[in-house]
């Protein structure tokens, strides 16, 4: 089942994941907020982040097997096809049941000649037959930004597709996500009727900066709760203040910290509750990398009494490919005071940036396979554009991306020497457009590459006074 996730709700997704839940904010608040996060974990305490060279070969997600326990036998199996782009085609999980497969449930998904997802549809397999769950319609503007999600579900006595919600989404002229309006289909009257509302803002260089959810209430929209988010100097996310709309005025509720290592790699996320005019510690996610920056560990700790206490950890395996092929969860045992077998979320991405995520499970096993990339010229393999070339004040540059991920743009001089680094930090998989100064460079010719997830392009190109 494919299920739309926006900006907003990935950037708090761990800030809401509350250990010791000592707030004074309602309880219906908080369950309100954490609807939005229980799916979303996963996206702050990703797995593994494809580095595959700029080649033709390629790796993709053939089959995952998930294990409940150290002993158990196989629980769920999920096998993967593709189409010619090496996107997914269906997604079959069969569950072990005695000795032998069971069907469980079927996804599929189509797409347009843009290679735009249009259906994802789902199924469960009952009474030796394939019965429809629920469908996801989608439509794009021009440039493959989603406009509209219309998600339906199967209403099994009358044997017909039922509205349930309707996602419809604003862009700036950079592509970033400017608004999503999400409306319910009512029962009674029959028409679209709002729910909520989400509006984001950047900064110049294309960050977030801030979210704010809004709730529709008799006739109006109703703040929620907002989110403010900072960066460093190398352009990552180094805190994030999630605030609560309570008694007219907006009140703290969480923040988090992120540190980095010296390759950038996320290193800790710390979240700290407000409670009683002062930050408490809440929670702490610490991860450590190998030589690729592939995630080895990640442990998960919770603040009891003036101590961070360990709570779950995360340890994962990857083959000579970096691929990972295998993940473990545990929890810690107070009272033994040993990591004992737990059952959690995995989350991974393949080399595209296209997600393999609600795989719940004490131990999973991943099998990759390799295919043609659809872009086989590696010479350009962003498809750079850049134009006025030569260029006297300013020029732009238009590239295309084939996978999710953090984009660096360097100029270099004829010598090789740096002039001048962009961290466009983390972008999605398609057309995306920088405008570069030149007032300061010097008459001559200079390089413009383009790095994400290891792949590395560059283009030449002149200024002249």
């Amino acid at each position: 089942m494919t299920k739309s996730i926006t900006i907003l709700a990935m950037i708090i997704a761990f800030s809401l994941q509350s250990f010791s839940s000592q707030t004074q904010i309602p309880d219906s608040f908080k369950e309100i907020v954490k609807e939005r996060a229980v799916e979303l974990e996963e996206l702050l305490q990703s797995l593994n982040s494809k580095k595959n060279k700029a080649q033709a070969i390629v790796y993709l997600v053939d089959n995952v097997m998930t294990y409940q326990s150290s002993n158990a036998e196989l629980y769920d199996s999920y096998s993967y096809a593709y189409n010619e782009n090496n996107q997914i085609l269906t997604e079959n999980v069969q569950s072990w049941q005695g000795d032998s497969w069971v069907f469980n449930t079927r996804a599929s998904n189509t797409y347009d000649s843009e290679r735009n997802l249009l259906v994802a549809f789902s199924e469960m397999w009952d009474n030796q037959e394939w019965n429809n769950v629920d469908r996801q319609t989608f439509t794009h503007d021009s440039k493959g930004n989603v406009l509209t999600e219309f998600n339906e579900e199967w209403n099994w006595k009358d044997e017909v597709w039922e509205n349930i919600s309707l996602e419809t989404s604003t862009y700036d002229s950079r592509d970033n996500l400017l608004t999503q309006l999400v409306q319910v289909w009512g029962a009674d009257t029959e028409e679209w009727e709002n729910q909520e509302l989400q509006s984001l803002s950047y900064d110049d260089n294309g960050n977030l900066i801030m979210g704010i959810l809004q709730e529709w209430q008799d006739g109006i929209f109703v703040d929620l709760f907002r989110v403010s988010i900072n960066y460093d100097s190398q352009s990552n996310l180094s805190s994030q203040l999630m605030e609560v709309w309570f008694g007219g005025q907006w009140v703290n509720y969480t923040r988090v910290a992120f540190t980095y290592d010296a390759d950038d790699n996320l290193l800790t996320q710390t979240v700290e509750f407000w409670q009683g005019g002062a930050w408490i510690n809440d929670g702490r996610l610490t991860s450590t990398y190998d030589a690729n920056n592939n995630v080895l560990v990640e442990i998960l700790e919770f603040w009891d009494e003036g101590n961070w206490l360990n709570k779950s950890r995360k340890t994962n395996e990857y083959d000579e490919n970096t691929n990972i092929v295998a993940g473990l969860y545990e929890v810690w045992d107070i009272e033994y005071e040993a990591w004992n077998e737990g059952i959690g979320y995995f989350y991974f991405e393949d080399y595209r940036g296209q997600p393999f995520s609600g795989l719940n499970a004490h131990r999973v096993e991943v099998m990759w396979k390799t295919a043609v990339s659809a872009q086989e010229d590696s010479s350009d393999i962003f498809d750079m554009n850049i134009f006025p070339n030569p260029a006297q004040n300013v020029t732009k540059v238009k590239y295309n991306l084939e996978q999710n991920g953090n984009v660096k743009i360097n100029i270099t001089n004829i010598n090789g020497e740096l002039i001048n680094t962009f961290n466009q930090n983390y972008q999605v998989a398609g057309r995306h457009e920088i405008q570069i100064n030149t007032n300061d460079l010097s008459s001559g010719q200079y390089f413009l590459s383009i790095e994400q997830n290891g792949i590395s392009s560059s283009k030449s190109f002149q200024v002249i006074k």
